[in-house]
């Protein structure tokens, strides 16, 4: 960034000094600090930027552009990438929000292998994050796999899918033991997708168990009141 570059710059030729007076110090705590106060400001409006690009992809979305959607995603994962790459790893969930929203406007748009790989990245920004303690992001990264799955399947990558599909089933399940009682419509969900895999590949009887299992588990919503997610 051209504000370290001047600061750097200036920190250098400071320290290349063997005495310096009280002065100089002070000239050089007052650079500093303009500098610091430069890095703060040019981050905030780079942050906002990448921050307008989202919602820009987020309005588009909504109307149905795929396609404006997906250069407003692009460009907001290149402000956020940079930001994070200047220590701003607290953006990182931004990116996987991000990231998540591009592969479906590719996944909408039929660009199927890099819908692929964008859902890949998203896989693992929301592992690693999880790993870093935040558990709470486990739901996103179970539907981020079974859109990944989806995009497996219309590639037509089945056996690939399924296994994909069963890791999205074994992380509701998970969620769901844990209390998290709203998520059973997204494990109905997945199951009915997971059985139409198995229906492809020619697994017709464990097609038809999950099929039934899916019967059972949406007949237990309708019997159930609705349950508000926390």
């Amino acid at each position: 960034m051209k504000w370290f570059k001047n600061w750097f710059k200036r920190f250098k030729n400071w320290f290349k000094k063997k005495d310096t007076t009280k002065d100089e110090d002070n000239e050089f705590a007052t650079s500093l600090q303009q500098a610091l106060e430069e890095a703060l400001q040019s981050l905030s409006e780079e942050k906002a930027r990448a921050e307008s690009l989202f919602y820009k992809g987020v309005d588009a979305y909504s109307q149905g552009d795929f396609r404006a959607a997906r250069d407003a995603w692009a460009d907001s994962l290149r402000e956020t990438q940079a930001l994070i790459a200047d220590g701003r790893a607290d953006l990182r969930l931004f990116l996987a929000l991000t990231r998540m929203g591009y592969a479906a406007c590719l996944d909408s748009l039929g660009e199927l292998e890099a819908a692929r790989t964008a859902y890949q990245h998203t896989l693992d920004e929301y592992q690693a994050l999880i790993a870093d303690g935040r558990a709470d992001l486990r739901p996103e990264l179970a539907g981020t796999r079974m859109n990944y799955a989806g995009c497996l399947y219309s590639l037509g990558e089945l056996e690939a899918a399924r296994t994909a599909y069963q890791h999205s089933l074994d992380e509701y399940q998970a969620l769901i033991a844990d209390g998290r009682a709203d998520l059973r419509p997204d494990l109905a969900g997945t199951r009915m997708n997971y059985a139409n895999c198995l229906k492809s590949l020619g697994e017709l009887e464990t097609a038809r168990t999950a099929y039934q299992h899916t019967l059972d588990e949406y007949e237990a919503l309708i019997a159930a009141p609705r349950i508000n997610t926390p």
